[in-house]
């Protein structure tokens, strides 16, 4: 239901919901539009995730399914740098990786629900 109370909302919208509410590369810090939370239901997810202990890092990571980017947000530079160190962690260790490389920024691609409470 609240799937549907968010869409309806999104109908409402002056401009299209892609340019507010989609995780795309845009000039400010942020990795998505000021509206992706809403539309994607994120806060809901993240939670319903933490509270099923959805994996490893659900459970142990204070970073878990993270979507800030610290020092983008702090200085506006680094997105490129920690993201490759995200990588490196990954492949370095793959086994548990994301539980520290979370905190470094959220991953290129868009979090999918609920695929993604147990990938992160």
């Amino acid at each position: 239901e609240a799937r549907a109370v968010v869409r309806r909302r999104e109908a409402r919208y002056r401009v299209p919901t892609a340019r507010v509410a989609a995780w795309r590369w845009n000039p400010t810090v942020y990795r998505y539009g000021y509206l992706w939370a809403a539309g994607t239901l994120y806060y809901w997810w993240r939670d319903q995730g933490i509270a099923e202990k959805g994996g490893f890092e659900a459970a142990i990571s204070p970073c878990y399914l993270n979507r800030m980017d610290p020092t983008e947000v702090a200085f506006g530079w680094g997105m490129y740098l920690l993201q490759m160190i995200r990588v490196a962690l990954g492949l370095a260790s793959p086994l548990h990786a994301d539980s520290f490389s979370n905190c470094l920024g959220p991953p290129l691609e868009e979090y999918q629900f609920p695929r993604d409470l147990h990938r992160y």
